[in-house]
């Protein structure tokens, strides 16, 4: 039995040590309070009546491994299909639904179900940032984790970092060159987010719509969400240019552009229906530029990496990128057994 520590608690980290932990000994080290990463929720009002998915907004489903997974949480009522009418916004004009075949789904609590469910039965050690990662000697073959705060963590024999492209190459680079080369050639891209609660609803042809010619993206409906409740609840997304030009804005400011720019695309007023409002920046949200690989691992060292900037930029991706550096875990430590 291995000792291996997982360095974030995303989709792709949760799915790995959810296989791995099977016959080793796994914890899992979140910066957050939270696991899900993206995959995750904010509730907002007096009473937390406004449920809003401000990551991940919604997950298709191609990969036969993958499509295996979702029938069986479905089934059990954790993810299910989101029936909403998607559109195209253009220069204020509203096209026909945004391909009308594709399933998508969401998390039936909010998207951060699918997080929970994985993360049943894990060790993780939430608020821990871990900023460092060495061996006390070359000869040494156990690894030791620093956090930001001072904490130290010793006696793995793998460390798998889960985190976005530029925070894993930070972790990498002083170790494995073959790793950070790789990783290197990933890129990330902000997203800033808007949260609005409304007192009623918008009376508008669609539940979520792509939006072109304009900052913002992406507009969601999350109360056509569901299993979610009946309080008028949009998500609007930044595009990504928009977002990397206004990164160190301030939330507020953020919050009044991107508000304005609702009501321009919408044709709507909303000025005397907000009941709740806020502004949450991903600084690392989108993956405009990927690895081939899926996922990346040096045996010599013991120390790998995955997420959605490996294989595929989607949910999807980073399932099935956790799960891909979960098999070559195990495979390199079932050769390892044999002698």
């Amino acid at each position: 039995m291995a000792t291996i520590a997982v360095i974030g608690a995303g989709l792709s980290g949760l799915n790995c040590s959810s296989k791995l932990s099977m016959n080793n000994k796994v914890i899992i080290f979140e910066k957050s309070r939270g696991c899900g990463g993206r995959m995750s929720n904010k509730r907002l009002g007096e009473n937390q009546e406004f449920i809003f998915d401000h990551g991940a907004q919604y997950f298709t489903v191609r990969d036969s491994k993958f499509h295996e997974f979702v029938s069986d949480i479905e089934s059990e009522g954790i993810v299910g299909e989101w029936k909403g009418k998607i559109a195209v916004l253009d220069d204020g004009n509203i096209s026909d639904t945004h391909q009308p075949d594709l399933k998508r789904y969401v998390g039936m609590n909010g998207m951060n179900s699918l997080a929970k469910y994985l993360s049943k039965g894990l060790d993780i050690r939430f608020n821990t940032r871990i900023s460092h990662i060495e061996k006390k000697s070359p000869e040494d073959k156990k690894w030791i984790l620093k956090s930001e705060s001072g904490e130290v963590f010793d006696g793995f024999d793998i460390v798998l970092v889960s985190a976005p492209a530029e925070q894993t190459l930070s972790l990498v680079k002083p170790i494995s060159d073959s790793i950070a080369s790789k990783v290197e050639s990933a890129r990330s891209a902000p997203t800033w987010c808007v949260l609005l609660g409304l007192s009623s609803p918008l009376l508008l042809d669609f539940d979520a719509a792509f939006v072109h010619n304009s900052s913002l993206s992406w507009i969601s409906r999350e109360n056509s969400k569901p299993n979610r409740p009946n309080h008028e609840s949009w998500v609007l997304h930044a595009s990504p240019q928009w977002s990397t030009e206004h990164l160190e804005n301030s939330p507020e400011q953020v919050l009044q552009l991107l508000k304005d720019e609702f009501v321009k695309v919408t044709k709507k007023d909303i000025k005397d229906s907000v009941v709740v409002s806020f502004a949450h920046r991903w600084r690392f949200a989108t993956v405009p530029q990927t690895i081939k690989e899926t996922c990346l691992f040096d045996s010599d060292l013991g120390i790998g990496a995955c997420g959605d900037w490996c294989g595929g930029p989607r949910v999807e991706g980073a399932f099935l990128s956790g799960l891909s550096l979960a098999d070559k875990v195990n495979s390199y430590l079932s050769t390892k057994s044999k002698y």
